[in-house]
């Protein structure tokens, strides 16, 4: 793909497009999509943890803040305030939703404050979450093949989720790190948003490239997804409003012109996170040794 896909004023950074620009870099959108959708439909509890970015922000913190003593409501309402992702009320309804799913065990120290903890499953589950994502940029960077099967390493684990963290963090401060708000609002924050945009990542093909129109079974959809009829037909009018797609009714719809380089770059951005948090905790671990990564 060329970089001329996106526009010429955007304020992305160049890894970004680098990565975008990367041969195999329509192969790992696809990859990383896929491996997203395989791990929702094994793993349901996985799979309402996916259903949008404001849970997927708490979760994580969840298995970042592990090694640290737990997550706590002080810490949670930083991390809002932090990200933007979501609002404090709604991060209690999270972890309220997380306790439900077995997700977490609560602990209280002498202080009286509550810490949030991961159980096994979710530490489990956030693994193989890893495992899967680590995978698909191994397609860009070759040299993170290994590294998706020491993530079950306690080490290997938690210096990942710290190098993620930490980045997320400081983009989440940057105001050129989020070029495309309108992804945001039609696909990452509503409910399912994220499992729909990756379905519609594998039905439409390459993602530099125009799909042609893009066929969404409606009802197979809101089954799978555990949405009604009405919210996916919803969520597709509110992504034909911010100039995403065009939606034809009863499930068929073609990414925009203005839409593609949009979605590409939504997986570039993810692609680079991950091959960058990857290298640098391959090149701690070599550190460690004494010597270079190989």
């Amino acid at each position: 793909m060329t970089a001329s896909i996106f526009p010429a004023d955007l304020a992305a950074p160049p890894e970004w497009i680098a990565t975008a620009d990367h041969p195999r870099f329509a192969d790992a959108a696809q990859a990383l999509a896929g491996n997203m959708l395989a791990l929702c439909d094994g793993d349901r509890r996985l799979a309402a943890v996916f259903k949008d970015a404001g849970r997927y922000v708490t979760a994580m913190s969840v298995a970042y803040l592990d090694g640290a003593g737990g997550l706590t409501m002080k810490l949670l309402k930083q991390i809002c305030a932090g990200t933007g992702f979501l609002s404090p009320g709604r991060a209690r309804a999270i972890v309220e939703f997380l306790l439900h799913l077995d997700y977490l065990t609560p602990a209280t120290d002498t202080k009286g404050e509550t810490h949030y903890r991961p159980t096994a499953a979710f530490s489990d589950a956030w693994a193989r979450h890893l495992r899967a994502a680590i995978a698909a940029a191994a397609l860009i960077e070759p040299s993170l093949g290994p590294l998706a099967a020491r993530l079950t390493e306690p080490a290997v684990y938690a210096a990942l989720l710290t190098t993620q963290a930490a980045r997320l963090h400081a983009l989440a401060r940057d105001p050129a790190a989020n070029p495309f708000p309108a992804l945001n609002r039609a696909f990452l924050h509503p409910h399912a948003g994220s499992q729909i945009l990756w379905t519609l990542t594998l039905l439409g093909g390459n993602v530099t490239a125009p799909a042609g129109t893009i066929l969404l079974p409606i009802s197979t959809t809101s089954r799978r997804f555990g949405v009604t009829h009405l919210h996916v037909r919803r969520l597709l009018k509110r992504a034909q409003e911010e100039g995403l797609i065009v939606y034809r009714g009863r499930g068929r719809l073609s990414i925009t012109d203005a839409g593609m380089p949009v979605i590409a770059l939504h997986y570039a951005f993810q692609l680079a996170e991950l091959v960058a948090c990857g290298t640098a905790v391959l090149d701690a671990l070599a550190r460690d040794k004494g010597g270079p990564r190989s």
